[in-house]
C-alpha cells in the first residue's frame, strides 16, 4: 500500500549527555483518506528511537540526553528503562 510520511520537529532536550531532538511522524495513505498513523522519533548521537505517544518519547529524550525535566531516574548515557 502506498504511503506518504511527513516528519516535523517538535523539541530539543539537552543535557549533560548530550541533544536529543524529538520529531512527530505522520504517515498517511491516499487510498485510505481517514487513516493516519502518528508515532514520534527521538533522535540521538545519530540513531532513532520510536514510541506510540509524546509522554514517552519526551522522558526517553530526557533520560537520553540527560535533560532532567522528565527524567523518572537516572541512567546510563545511551540507554533508557523505557
Amino acid at each position: 500500500m502506498e504511503q506518504h510520511t511527513a516528519r516535523e520537529f517538535i523539541e530539543a532536550f539537552e543535557g549533560p549527555h548530550g541533544k536529543a531532538e524529538l520529531y512527530e511522524v505522520v504517515k498517511t495513505f491516499p487510498g485510505r483518506p481517514h487513516v493516519e498513523e502518528v508515532e514520534y522519533e527521538v533522535m540521538f548521537r545519530g540513531e532513532s528511537q520510536f514510541r506510540l505517544t509524546l509522554g514517552e518519547a519526551s522522558i526517553l529524550a530526557c533520560e537520553l540526553s540527560g535533560d532532567p525535566r522528565f527524567a523518572t531516574e537516572i541512567v546510563e548515557p545511551g540507554h533508557s528503562n523505557i
